[in-house]
């Protein structure tokens, strides 16, 4: 009887703590996000849609469409970090902030305030928050990100990172609806609709249009018109960037027709014609 209570007690221990040899494996975690991806893909189509005026069938079929390349990304992603990873027990694996950042190293302070050095060489796997391919000039300062390696020596304050995912940064499609806020000469603020203010920057490649898809410039665009806005996202700056397409709801401005006013024909009036007056 004692034998099986200790068992029992051993098999809970091993079940409800976590350890660092039974932790998920990187493909695991994907695969947990890409219910959250779907949600992510289906709102962002409807609204597009329910702006341009799509059909219900045009959207729902938009949003198949993209649901579909997204799992094709991420089956090829996952045959890829499995033979990446294939025997390799995660000896290191910290979540935190990135505090300072250079050409192939970086600080990571985590949660209980341990910082680590984090380096990164051509074989280090970047990913983006959706697990999109991300390169090492998007990581800056503030950014949260998952880091698995191996430790560097007995110290455990290095890592040699396998594999690096930035939290903060998402790239599907990257599209954000809101209305212009504050314009700048190589950026303007939007606020965006369940994100509060993006300062949104766009390029010499940007395409702006108008909601009739004809081209525009960004002189054309005004505080307050309703835009739609194609790039890259960082959740923790707040900010837009790899801008590839902008799209202005407001123009060409949907001009009033005045109510017009039924035409009164004048009534007239019968001109009276004199009685002449006759002499006595």
């Amino acid at each position: 009887m004692k034998k099986v209570l200790i068992a029992l007690i051993i098999s809970g221990y091993f079940f409800f703590i976590p350890h660092e040899s039974l932790a998920a494996k990187p493909w695991q975690q994907l695969l947990k996000t890409q219910k959250e991806t779907r949600k992510e893909i289906k709102e962002t189509v409807e609204e597009e849609g329910k702006e341009e005026g799509s059909t219900q069938a045009e959207i729902r079929n938009r949003i198949k469409e993209e649901i579909k390349e997204t799992k094709k990304e991420n089956k090829s992603l996952i045959e890829q970090l499995k033979e990446k990873f294939k025997g390799f027990k995660f000896v290191a694996r910290i979540n935190g902030t990135i505090k300072t950042i250079g050409t192939d190293i970086m600080t990571v302070i985590t949660d209980d305030d341990k910082t680590y050095d984090v380096y990164v060489t051509d074989k280090t796997i970047l990913r983006r928050r959706f697990w999109g391919k991300a390169s090492w000039d998007e990581f800056v300062i503030g950014n949260k990100v998952n880091v698995i390696g191996k430790w560097k020596d007995e110290t455990k304050t290095q890592i040699d990172a396998h594999l690096i995912r930035n939290i903060s940064i998402q790239k599907r499609n990257g599209v954000f609806f809101g209305s212009v806020t504050t314009k700048n000469s190589d950026n303007f603020v939007m606020k965006a609709e369940k994100k509060g203010d993006q300062s949104v920057y766009f390029s010499d490649t940007t395409k702006f249009e108008n909601r009739k898809e004809e081209t525009i410039g960004y002189e054309d665009i005004s505080v307050g018109h309703r835009v739609r806005v194609k790039g890259l996202w960082d959740s923790e700056l707040n900010k837009i960037t790899e801008v590839t397409e902008i799209k202005d709801f407001s123009l060409p401005v949907q001009s009033v027709k005045p109510s017009i006013s039924p035409s009164i024909t004048p009534s007239v009036t019968p001109s009276v014609t004199p009685t002449p007056t006759t002499n006595p």
